[in-house]
């Protein structure tokens, strides 16, 4: 993002011809691979036979309030804290910094995407690596059950704040 924001970094990186723009294409291909490769593991994982760990899982046992206050900490800090904090830092950038992202002053589509991105719930990948260590499964599905059936009011309402704050900025132009 940083290199985004940064018109002289922008051109230094990203104009063809460069030895930065070829690397720069390499790390671009490698990110747009990274989907695709997460759910082929998550389908692969699915498909290889368990093995029952000795004594049973106890290890990964969480007693019943302990599991609701920690489902309860995640969901305020992915709904609440970091939407609060992104739109917090990039109305700052955009109100008393505006030279550090000028793309971010003149595209309200770069600021409504940033906050959408900072309020969505936990990623898939969370119960995957639950799975992978064997531990604490039933704990992450219950985050992300609980977390895909509150974000559906959350990122409604959120993004409604965020599309308003999108429009004034494109008002205030």
């Amino acid at each position: 993002m940083v290199v985004v924001f940064l018109p002289a970094l922008r051109s230094a990186l990203l104009e063809k011809g460069t030895y930065a723009f070829s690397i720069w294409t390499s790390i671009d291909a490698c990110g747009e691979a990274c989907i695709p490769v997460t759910l082929l593991a998550l389908g692969g994982q699915l498909g290889i036979p368990r093995e029952e760990k000795p004594g049973g899982s106890g290890a990964d046992y969480v007693a019943e309030r302990e599991l609701r206050l920690g489902v309860v900490l995640v969901l305020v800090g992915r709904f609440l804290v970091a939407p609060v904090f992104t739109c917090g830092a990039l109305v700052a950038i955009y109100s008393y910094a505006p030279w550090l992202a000028p793309l971010l002053r003149s595209d309200p589509a770069l600021f409504l995407t940033l906050a959408i991105a900072s309020a969505t719930p936990p990623a898939i990948s969370l119960l995957t690596v639950a799975q992978k260590l064997g531990m604490y499964e039933g704990e992450a599905a219950s985050i992300l059950s609980w977390a895909y059936a509150i974000g559906v009011v959350a990122l409604a309402i959120e993004v409604s704040i965020f599309l308003m704050y999108a429009a004034h900025i494109a008002g205030s132009e």
